[in-house]
C-alpha cells in the first residue's frame, strides 16, 4: 500500500480507472469524531479496473487498516478486539497492569509474547505528538479512546459500542453463570 494526498489521487484517479493494471485507489478518512461513520472499510469510494464484484468481496486487511488509522488522526476504534490488536502491535498492556518491567504508558513490548509489536522503545510518546499536533484549534483528545490509551489507561469492553452502536452495560458483559452469583 501507498498512501497519496487527496491532490495526487485526484490526479492520477483517471489513470488509474482507464488502465488494465492492478492498481485501486481507496478513499480513506480517520474517524475523529464520534458522529462520524467509520470509513475503514476502505470502501467508501474507489476507482479500480477490477470489476465492482471482485471489489464488492474485497476486504482490507485488518492490520493494515490498524497502521493506517494510527497517522493521520483516527481517535476511535471498531471494537474491543480492535483495541487488543492494537495494543499488542504497540506492546501495550490491555489488562490491568502487573508487576514487572511495565512503563507508565503501559509499554512492555515482546516481554509478554507480543509478537506483533516491532517497538523496541514506547511509541507514545511519537503518537501522542502526532496525534495533538495535527488537531484542528488545539482540540484536545484525553476523552476518546485513543486519548486514554496514549495516557496510559486500559479499556474494557464497556469502553466500546455494540454492534448497534450501544454501550455495553456490566450485566450484558457477564455470562449467565456469573450473573447468578451476584
Amino acid at each position: 500500500m501507498v498512501v497519496i494526498s487527496q491532490w495526487e489521487a485526484n490526479k492520477l484517479k483517471s489513470l488509474i480507472a482507464s488502465t488494465q493494471s492492478v492498481i485501486t485507489l481507496l478513499a480513506y478518512l480517520p474517524r475523529t469524531s464520534l458522529s462520524t461513520r467509520s470509513l475503514e472499510d476502505l470502501k467508501v469510494y474507489t476507482v479500480s479496473p477490477r470489476s465492482i464484484i471482485e471489489m464488492d468481496r474485497w476486504v482490507a486487511p485488518r492490520s493494515l487498516v490498524m497502521q493506517l488509522n494510527l497517522f493521520p488522526g483516527q481517535l476511535y476504534l471498531q471494537d474491543y478486539d480492535e483495541y487488543i490488536r492494537l495494543c499488542r502491535y504497540l506492546g501495550l498492556l490491555f489488562t490491568e497492569k502487573s508487576s514487572g518491567d511495565v512503563t507508565k504508558s503501559g509499554f512492555v513490548g515482546k516481554r509478554l509474547g507480543f509478537v506483533e509489536c516491532e517497538f523496541e522503545t514506547s511509541p507514545i510518546t511519537f503518537l501522542s505528538v502526532v496525534l495533538k499536533g495535527i488537531r484542528r484549534d488545539g482540540a484536545r483528545i484525553e476523552r476518546t479512546p485513543m486519548g486514554r490509551i496514549l495516557a496510559g489507561e486500559v479499556l474494557t469492553h464497556r469502553d466500546f459500542p455494540d454492534e448497534e452502536g450501544e454501550m455495553i452495560s456490566e450485566e450484558d458483559l457477564m455470562s449467565d453463570d456469573d450473573a447468578m452469583d451476584i
